[in-house]
């Protein structure tokens, strides 16, 4: 049997067939044209989708970059570069669930309320690895920076945020089945590391 999961990134790709993009080009900074995480495995680029509630005005919200389904999970993740503030990057995962809902009220009824608010949805932000050069600095880049903890339970199962190449690495191959290989991670102030 198919998962809700699973019928609700189905719908999606089917809504938004030309979203499935290389995760070199949805990771990219387009502000400063730096890579970040560069695959040409193909993923969800979900900043493309809209809000389509009857109330909304069917425009582009904060969203998250991307969208993956791994053991009837869907996965969120937002890839960031720089500073960012905790109430840009929760409201991003709030707008990304509020969209999917009505998502689901217009164009998949059979899931109801209570089944959508237990999908198991995960959120996640890698960000490109920097050189704190403070105790400070080194603090902003644990789990607690934009304080998603909280969400756990309440809106998504589970949040991680994490700075390590090595852990985004082993995050992307866990939910690609280790497609996304080979890739390439472009690091601030440190040179690219390449994993295959």
């Amino acid at each position: 049997m198919i998962s809700n999961e699973e019928l609700i990134y189905n719908k999606l790709v089917e809504l938004y067939p030309n979203s499935l993009k290389a995760i070199s080009e949805i990771s990219k900074n387009t502000t400063d044209d730096n890579f970040f995480v560069e695959s040409q495995y193909k993923a969800f680029d979900f900043d493309d989708v809209k809000n389509c509630h009857l109330g909304c005005d069917d425009a582009l919200h904060k969203s998250p970059d991307s969208l993956f389904l791994f053991n009837n999970a869907l996965y969120f993740i937002e890839f960031k570069e720089g500073d960012a503030k905790p109430v840009d990057i929760r409201s991003k995962i709030h707008e990304a669930i509020a969209t999917l809902y009505t998502i689901c009220v217009k164009y998949l009824s059979d899931i109801n309320r209570e089944d959508f608010f237990n999908l198991n949805i995960r959120y996640a932000v890698m960000m490109r690895k920097g050189n704190p050069k403070t105790f400070l600095g080194a603090l902003r880049n644990t789990s607690n920076r934009f304080r998603l903890k909280n969400l756990e339970g309440y809106i998504v199962k589970k949040t991680k945020v994490t700075n390590n190449p090595v852990d985004i690495v082993k995050t992307l191959r866990q939910l690609t089945q280790d497609s996304v290989l080979p890739l390439k991670i472009h690091n601030r102030e440190h040179p690219v590391e390449e994993y295959t």
